[in-house]
């Protein structure tokens, strides 16, 4: 019945960031906004089910809403009736409008303050939609419906938002791993697999994608990087998202609650060998300066504060795309004390018990007794590039990791030994130059003859 029951109102968590939001009037565009936990509800206890959604292009046959109308205990209503796609307030079908027409509930209705509840088609179970506002109301206290209409903000439309950036859609939020999936089925969180170091996402303790922590192996940063962040008056409405060449968002921040106005703060990033898009963003469209406040933003490389992107803007957002880029090398040495003839490998008894996870070159390198260990790791070597007329000058330097099969690697054991561009500018790309590798205990070896470098 109309105004019966009463919400739980126990079982809370505090503190949420904005991600993504509609543009402009967000009711005409869909109506969304997408927030982060600070605290999740599954860490509290709460039994919480993870609802599944459909960003497919698909009118649903029959529906089910699922709300708190006036702000009473969760009501459910039915419409067993197709669903057509129109814009907000109209009444004429369109397939690239924005929102899903319900022309009237069967069973139940909605009220104020069900805005925002999920649309569900009842054949996928799946969310399709979220209430934007109608017509609908109760008529009378037993809970029959006006026959009114309501409309629920197209998940399909709000996944791209017309190619919106995606501090304006849901599709790189909802699709971290690039999977380029449309659906996904609810589920419980206790019954789902546990995070592993291949999913494509960052997750557990992961201080990158699918490495770092205590379970993966270690991420290997092409270039260490600093944003820096100089809030204006409303560091609640400033955000920031960094994305790689395939779109992926591997880092982002914000919003800020709680931040104070005109402070400025620092987000420390590993990034790989890749070309990025670092976005920035205004949820209230009035950026960063100067209209409430001198808001800025720069992204430099740690070892030569050499600036990536940079700037303040009015508006939504600014976008700047910059690239890492670094010399790979691919060498193989063998070391004849530890080298076994028969099968051309050598030993590893040291192991991470003994080899150290830093680097003993001076370098500052670092690895992790994970990737010693599951790698056939023998032992430290330091790679010296060198100049081809006098190769006893040495242009740069850096500790890497020697295979069981001679392979030298960087510090994930895995990768070519790269030097990257910013950290290493005496090494011009296009020269040539002599390679040496040198151990503690045993002589170096240097090229013959000399190689470019590109």
């Amino acid at each position: 019945n109309c105004g019966s029951g009463t919400p739980d109102d126990t079982k809370t968590t505090a503190g949420a960031r904005a991600l993504s939001s509609s543009l402009g009037n967000g009711v005409i565009q869909s109506d969304f906004n997408l927030w982060l936990l600070d605290e999740s509800p599954v860490d509290a206890g709460y039994g919480v089910y993870f609802l599944g959604w459909d960003a497919r292009e698909i009118a649903p046959t029959s529906v089910v809403g699922i709300h708190h109308p006036a702000g009473d205990a969760k009501k459910i209503s039915v419409a067993n009736t197709a669903s057509t796609s129109t814009f907000y307030y109209g009444n004429t079908t369109n397939v690239s409008a924005t929102h899903w027409r319900i022309a009237a509930w069967d069973n139940g209705t909605t009220e104020g303050g069900s805005s925002g509840s999920p649309l569900f088609d009842q054949t996928t179970k799946r969310v399709v939609g979220k209430l934007s506002g109608g017509d609908a109301a109760c008529n009378g206290t037993t809970g029959n419906d006006n026959d009114e209409p309501d409309w629920y903000g197209k998940l399909s439309y709000s996944w791209l938002n017309d190619g919106a950036l995606p501090t304006h859609r849901l599709k790189d939020w909802l699709d971290l791993a690039k999977t380029d999936e449309l659906f996904i089925d609810g589920y419980m969180p206790n019954a789902c697999a546990a995070p592993t170091c291949s999913d494509g996402i960052q997750n557990q303790d992961e201080t990158g994608i699918d490495c770092g922590g205590a379970t993966c192996p270690a991420c290997i940063c092409t270039e260490n990087v600093t944003l820096s962040i100089t809030f204006d008056d409303y560091p609640e409405e400033t955000a920031w998202i960094l994305q790689n060449s395939s779109g992926a968002i591997i880092a982002r921040g914000g919003t800020y609650n709680g931040q104070a106005q005109s402070s400025t703060l620092t987000e420390a990033l590993c990034l790989v060998e890749d070309c990025y898009t670092l976005t920035v963003s205004d949820f209230a469209n009035d950026g960063i300066c100067c209209a409430y406040g001198n808001g800025s933003y720069t992204l430099t490389v740690d070892t030569d504060n050499s600036v990536l992107a940079s700037g303040n803007f009015t508006g939504s957002f600014e976008s700047t795309n910059f690239c890492i880029e670094s010399i790979a090398l691919d060498l193989k040495v063998m070391l004849k004390g530890p080298h076994n003839s028969g099968t051309n490998t050598m030993k590893t008894d040291l192991g991470s018990a003994l080899i150290p996870a830093v680097s003993p070159y001076g370098d500052g390198a670092m690895t992790s007794a994970m990737v010693i260990d599951a790698n056939t790791i023998v032992d430290w070597v330091k790679v010296e590039i060198r100049q081809p007329t006098t190769p006893h000058a040495i242009v740069a330097f850096k500790g890497a990791l020697l295979k069981a099969t001679g392979e030298v690697v960087d510090i994930d054991g895995v990768s070519p030994v790269r030097f990257p561009n910013a950290t290493f500018p005496s090494i011009i790309r296009g020269n040539t130059y002599r390679i040496a590798v040198r151990h503690r205990n045993h002589l170096g070896v240097m090229s013959a003859t000399n190689y470019v470098l590109d």
